[in-house]
């Protein structure tokens, strides 16, 4: 009688496990995908602004929560679970931009999709939707499971396994101060995040002002390492090029004649503007100008955990009970199955550019091949 596999949940991760495990197994072991809606692979329409930024040319590991395992998963990867040559394979054509980040040819979501579920058609899987697994219990009649659920498990399904209550991060920072006279008003910054007198966290890029506080790809990088009370400093002369800001702006200054709004007019946004002169005195001297362009500062109340407007989640399964060359979790009870686990049930997370779906992808493949080989005599 063939062995069986299971895998819960449906995303980039799940489906990659069932095309892999099912590339291994073919007739000898059968493999089914659980999806606990109606559709399998839904969220990733949503990724990118629905143009699916995919992985990213450059893939800096430190920039990864838990570096060290990831870099441990890596240096067990073979050709086949590269993100690229593993969507290549299944017939995605795909585009660089500038930045380097890497998206359909498309530049369509659903391209992505597509490939996937025609990959997922053609492997052999069974694909059961809205069939919810509540506790690991309900899978005793399989030889194998890979847990692929991303954040939308109940607490209950990790029963006996290492597991962190799941937070969402790559998220909106809401700020004790008051920024909505420039809600959705966009500007490029240099951002730094301040815990005490430490610098925790610095990059270049695009804030968008809401009503709450601040978004935006900067944004949700920081929210990474951002912690109640922290002070975030954004320098909004750093895209100007010039070769010496403060003599650039005091030039400025001095030929407006000392007039603030005459020096916002052509530099920043009317109501970015407006919401910096509410900061500063009727007369401000350069100083305290300068110093409003180039470090305004908010203070961060909490990263929002809000799921509508959150990117990926931190916490889950710990790593310290994960083999990095397998993905097999050491459960903490005994279990009629050998245990996986890939994407971001895993407590691993990246930045905005790609490092997510990458893990995900490649963390699925690798799962699927090791649960495979583990049914497998």
């Amino acid at each position: 009688m063939p062995k069986k596999i299971a895998i819960i949940g449906s995303g980039p991760a799940g489906i990659a496990a069932a095309i892999s495990a099912c590339s291994v197994c073919g007739k000898k072991a059968s493999v089914t995908l659980f999806e606990s809606s109606a559709e399998v692979c839904k969220t990733i329409l949503a990724t990118g602004n629905g143009r699916c930024n995919f992985s990213n040319v450059v893939i800096d590991v430190e920039r990864f929560r838990n570096s060290n395992f990831v870099e441990a998963f890596n240096s067990f990867k073979e050709s086949d679970e590269d993100v690229i040559s593993l969507l290549e394979s299944l017939g995605l054509e795909w585009t660089a931009n500038e930045q380097g980040l890497l998206f359909p040819a498309s530049m369509k979501a659903s391209s992505v999709r597509d490939v996937l579920l025609r990959a997922l058609a053609f492997s052999g899987a069974n694909v059961v939707t809205d069939k919810t697994i509540k506790t690991l219990s309900n899978l005793s009649d399989f030889e194998a499971v890979i847990l692929a659920t991303g954040h939308r498990a109940g607490r209950a399904l990790f029963e006996g396994v290492d597991y962190e209550l799941q937070r969402r991060v790559l998220s909106p920072i809401k700020t004790k101060e008051d920024v909505s006279l420039a809600d959705n008003v966009r500007a490029k910054v240099g951002l730094k995040l301040v815990h005490g007198n430490n610098v925790v966290f610095e990059e270049d890029g695009e804030v968008q002002f809401r009503k709450y506080g601040i978004s935006g790809i900067v944004t949700f990088n920081a929210s990474r390492y951002a912690r109640p009370g922290d002070t975030i400093l954004l320098d909004f002369t750093q895209p100007v090029m010039c070769e010496n800001a403060r003599e650039h702006f005091s030039e400025r200054f001095r030929r407006c004649n000392k007039d603030v709004d005459a020096f916002f007019c052509g530099f920043l946004h009317d109501d970015l503007a407006l919401l910096i002169k509410k900061t500063l005195g009727k007369k401000p001297s350069f100083d305290d100008l300068y110093s409003a362009i180039s470090a305004f500062s908010l203070t961060c109340i909490e990263v929002m955990d809000d799921q509508k407007l959150s990117q990926v989640s931190r916490g889950g399964i710990q790593v310290d009970k994960v083999s990095p060359s397998t993905l097999a979790v050491a459960a903490n009870k005994e279990l009629p199955f050998e245990l996986f686990a890939c994407g971001e049930v895993l407590d691993v997370d990246g930045p905005c550019g790609g490092y997510n779906l990458t893990w995900c992808f490649e963390s699925g493949w690798r799962a699927g091949k090791s649960a495979a080989a583990s049914v497998l005599p």
